[in-house]
């Protein structure tokens, strides 16, 4: 046996090692791995993408992983708006929390007025800076 560093990795290969892990998860679970994606996007009447909100739906819970406003469009009620239509869409898929992390740059009393709290601080990530994770039940 030997270990191996492998920053250009085979797809095959990391794929192989995830799904060895959502197995080993449903075993102790039952829970499959089956992410449903969460969209959603502040557009131009021309269709021109000013936003957005990046997530997924997995086990009961919404993660949102990216929450981004162009700099002319912040500032009007667009980013909120896009997290509520995301709970939406959660809440229609069954779920009952959404969690998020945010760093001290970012948005964390944006995400506080929606509602969401703090669990959890991670120091100096990136370094000199704090990095949040946030959730809020539904």
């Amino acid at each position: 046996m030997r270990i191996s560093s492998e920053q250009n990795a085979a797809v095959e290969d990391v794929r192989l090692v995830e799904d060895g892990l959502h197995g080993f998860n449903f075993d102790a679970t039952r829970i499959p791995y089956a992410p449903v994606p969460v969209n959603v996007f502040l557009r131009t009447d021309s269709g021109e993408i000013k936003g957005g909100l990046i997530g997924r739906v997995l086990a009961g819970w919404l993660h949102i992983g990216t929450l981004w406003i162009d700099r002319e469009y912040r500032r009007r009620g667009h980013g909120a708006e896009l997290v509520r239509t995301a709970e939406a869409e959660a809440r229609a898929c069954g779920c009952k929390y959404v969690w998020l992390d945010t760093f001290e740059f970012q948005a964390r009393p944006f995400y506080e007025r929606l509602g969401y709290e703090c669990f959890g601080v991670l120091n100096d990530h990136p370094i000199g800076h704090v990095h949040y994770f946030m959730y809020k039940r539904l």
